[in-house]
């Protein structure tokens, strides 16, 4: 599977510099992983409908072309979402699934859904954690999983919490708007093991990709207003602009 750094086409050029150093290089490298998958809010696949509604699907050419281009269209609502963690960043693949090196030990997740972030760089250029900007544009979540050993269940308790001054440097922070991402409070199934598998979340129809991203690494200080100013020469008179 193919994974993303960032999907910023203007800040491609310099978002490692940012974001990366040599001493992180071990860290990303972890054996144990954090991965879920985006889902589309509203999906209907022609492999999960009963056998009489997909032969006469099957009949219908018209039906079933409907249903194939829902299928390709709710693929990209859910691929190339950014997600940060620990000064990280990743998108999700084709499939909508998010792999994350696991970088903390303890079974508790901070999710958090930011529109508007800003990263924290303490020391050179790296980034280790985000803050965020307008905590009326952002939804906070805890996860905790957990397992039940007289019914040898484990499963997530998912509550949303208040939201914090403070973003911890091993939260999970999903760029985008808490409307076009939906988590919701309750017991999910869970998967024992080093590995966290957090629960779905789900990508609303209406989800933009392009304005979340580029906000996601402040790159004003790389433009500047245009300066022009004219020369005078015995030759030729010269309209400079830098």
């Amino acid at each position: 599977m193919a994974h993303y750094l960032t999907i910023l086409p203007l800040c491609c050029l310099f978002v490692n510099s940012i974001l990366f150093s040599q001493e992180d290089a071990s860290a990303i490298e972890s054996p144990y992983t954090i991965r879920f998958f985006f889902k589309p809010l509203f999906q209907e696949s022609i492999f999960k409908i009963p056998q009489e509604a997909l032969l006469a699907y099957l009949g219908s050419p018209e039906k079933l072309d409907r249903s194939v281009i829902r299928e390709k269209m709710a693929a990209k609502l859910t691929s190339g979402i950014n997600v940060g963690y620990a000064g990280i960043i990743t998108a999700s693949d084709f499939n909508g699934e998010i792999i994350l090196p696991r970088l903390h030990n303890d079974d508790t997740v901070t999710l958090i859904i930011a529109n508007r972030t800003i990263p924290t760089v303490p020391h050179g250029v790296t980034a280790t954690s985000w803050n965020v900007l307008d905590p009326k544009e952002a939804a906070w979540f805890l996860l905790k999983r957990t397992t039940d050993e007289q019914a040898k269940k484990t499963f997530w308790n998912v509550e949303e919490i208040t939201p914090k001054n403070r973003v911890p440097q091993y939260a999970v922070i999903i760029f985008n708007s808490p409307h076009a991402i939906i988590l919701r409070e309750g017991i999910y199934p869970a998967e024992n093991g080093p590995h966290l598998i957090l629960p779905d979340m789900y990508v609303s129809p209406d989800i933009n990709l392009v304005q979340p991203a580029a906000r996601i690494v402040p790159y004003n200080r790389f433009f500047a207003p245009l300066r022009s100013w004219t020369v005078y020469t015995p030759e030729r008179t010269a309209l400079l602009v830098t």
